[in-house]
């Protein structure tokens, strides 16, 4: 299946539009009294089914306990309430840091794809002194072993910073994503974010705005990177659509994609 603009765009837009709807319930729970009562008496329910439980089995009287308490349990439900924003927020964060996440996920596989396919339409790209094992070639045949090539190139470029995967695009595969290297502190920017997420600080604050960068180098390397394919292996991507229409064309799928 060749590789298109298109298909990627909708990728990204779907996880988008994902985590919006996700914030926007969230935030209408917030405007909602009734809805954070329900949720308060919810949550009540929840921790006095836990406390009868325990009691089966220390024997305790439950009716002795707190959720027995109309006035004690009426000061739990109105620290809960109270306490709703701040969770909320936290909840927010979570949600960036999640789709943050998810978009250089997806960026990572967006250039992995690329490469993989630049490689499949021209395999000369491929080391030619490396030295393969005259059996692999015997029993797996020729197109197992390129196709095996094809991915340890791949897997080997991909664990290597994104400033030199962008010089092994433009120096060996002909292909400069890079905006003339302008793009690349954003990435890097997303990219140590990410990484201190997973490895470092999983409490770190992640805004709005990071977000923005992260869906932003998304949908302009995969535009420009996409682009440049298509002209120099047209065998494996699509052009894109006629330039005096793309962008409407594009607005025009997002539109229905809502």
């Amino acid at each position: 299946m060749m590789i298109s603009f298109e298909k990627y765009f909708m990728r990204v837009i779907s996880v988008t539009i994902d985590y919006d709807l996700a914030r926007k319930a969230m935030n209408s729970i917030l405007k909602d009294k009734s809805a954070i009562d329900n949720l308060a008496n919810q949550k009540l329910e929840e921790i006095k089914s836990t406390i009868i439980e325990s009691c089966k089995f220390t024997g305790e009287d439950p009716g002795r306990t707190w959720i027995s308490d109309k006035e004690k349990t009426n000061a739990w439900i109105e620290s809960y309430t109270n306490a709703l924003p701040q969770s909320f927020g936290e909840i927010e964060n979570r949600l960036n840091q999640n789709e943050l996440i998810m978009k250089v996920s997806l960026f990572e596989i967006l250039l992995k794809d690329i490469h993989r396919e630049i490689l499949k339409q021209k395999t000369s790209l491929l080391q030619s002194d490396r030295k393969i094992p005259l059996g692999k070639l015997i029993h797996g045949g020729q197109d197992k072993l390129i196709d095996e090539e094809i991915e340890r190139a791949v897997n080997i470029l991909e664990r290597k910073n994104i400033r030199d995967i962008a010089q092994h695009f433009k120096d060996h595969l002909n292909v400069d994503w890079t905006f003339d290297g302008h793009i690349l502190p954003i990435v890097e920017h997303v990219l140590s974010l990410r990484n201190k997420i997973l490895h470092e600080e999983p409490d770190v604050k992640v805004g709005n705005d990071d977000c923005f960068h992260a869906i932003t180098i998304y949908m302009a390397i995969s535009l420009v990177a996409i682009a440049q394919c298509a002209i120099l292996y047209p065998g494996g991507f699509e052009p894109l659509k006629d330039d005096s229409n793309v962008m409407e064309y594009y607005r025009e799928k997002l539109k229905n994609h809502t």
